[in-house]
């Protein structure tokens, strides 16, 4: 439905007419009859769906699995990064039963809840070892109130956890087996000595993924859990790869 712009202009459309606005010009078109798509454009947008499906299950699983906390607009962004995980030929095939997720390390980095980046509120890295038997080492630095996890207004503890789990992504029903975890309390009085935190892998299920999860106690701040709350993908691999 057309409306009227401030300038006294007609924006929109009204029947089959579109009443286009560029700089200080108007002009009018007709709606055309049918869309035409080229076959890579079909292809594409096959893909898309067969992602979103996908991602959506996925999604669902692992929220639920962990009690995460996510912001309003993360399952878009996180669709973009689960696409990015495919391993799929090039040109784009032509049915989805050819595509498959196979490199998971697309997904590190994001951040499920933008309200509080995990990069604004940690500054420490782990490092990761797998060997060829399946064991994973973690090498979890010391952790210090106001350095490697940086403290929030009138907030006087913090509460992390990295949660490893494993899953093949391409699998029905998708399944989530959590492997292990760690815990850790961090506050102006308590700090965290340099850690080693291990686990093996399981042998059904290629990708193994590790979360951090880092949690502000509210105490008498007035922020809100999503201004508290920081979650992302630390680390993962395709087991398949090794």
């Amino acid at each position: 439905m057309a409306r009227i712009s401030k300038n006294g202009n007609l924006s929109g459309a009204v029947g089959n007419l579109v009443f286009v606005q560029n700089g200080k010009e108007q002009y009018v078109r007709s709606k055309p009859h049918k869309v035409k798509q080229s076959a890579e454009t079909k292809k594409a947008a096959s893909v898309f769906g067969w992602v979103s499906s996908r991602d959506k299950e996925y999604r669902r699983v692992v929220v639920e699995k962990f009690s995460l906390l996510t912001d309003s607009r993360y399952a878009a962004r996180h669709r973009v990064r689960m696409a990015k995980t495919l391993g799929t030929p090039n040109p784009v095939p032509p049915a989805t039963g050819e595509l498959s997720f196979q490199n998971p390390e697309a997904l590190v980095g994001f951040n499920f809840n933008a309200h509080l980046l995990w990069e604004k509120a940690t500054q420490f890295y782990p490092e990761y070892t797998l060997d060829e038997l399946g064991h994973v080492k973690v090498k979890i630095p010391a952790l210090h109130w106001g350095k490697q996890i940086k403290s929030r207004k009138k907030c006087k503890t913090a509460h992390l956890k990295l949660e490893a789990f494993s899953l093949d992504p391409n699998a029905e029903p998708l399944e989530i087996t959590a492997i292990s975890s760690v815990n850790f309390l961090i506050s102006p009085t308590q700090s965290q000595e340099a850690t080693i935190w291990d686990f093996v892998l399981p042998t059904n299920k290629p990708w193994i993924v590790v979360l951090g999860i880092l949690s502000f106690d509210l105490g008498r701040s007035h922020l809100s859990a999503a201004e508290t709350t920081s979650t992302t993908y630390l680390w993962a691999k395709n087991s398949a790869n090794f």
